[in-house]
């Protein structure tokens, strides 16, 4: 049966915001294995902030980073080459 109005209503007025996710594979795993996720303050507010770690479920070598709202729409002028040097330096200050 169709949605009652009210909730047809409600669905149309939910926005979605951008969220926006790199995904790096490296040679080896050289972080945490037994985080789920890793938490990082950038100098730069709300950039890189949040990285979920595959290598835990999946046995591969890979992270997922996270950029939401205003900061993905402004790195998403990057290039994907651009994007990779940006997480990497990311990577090396946390792990450095």
């Amino acid at each position: 049966p169709p949605l009652p109005d009210a909730k047809l209503g409600a669905i149309d007025n939910l926005r979605m915001g951008v969220l926006d996710k790199v995904y790096l594979r490296s040679p080896e795993v050289f972080w945490d294995v037994d985080a789920d996720v890793i938490g990082f303050m950038s100098s730069q507010r709300g950039e890189w902030g949040t990285w979920l770690n595959f290598a835990r479920h999946t046995d591969e070598p890979i992270l997922v980073a996270f950029n939401a709202g205003s900061v993905a729409r402004r790195l998403e002028q990057r290039s994907a080459e651009e994007l990779v040097a940006k997480a990497l330096d990311v990577l090396c200050e946390i792990y450095a």
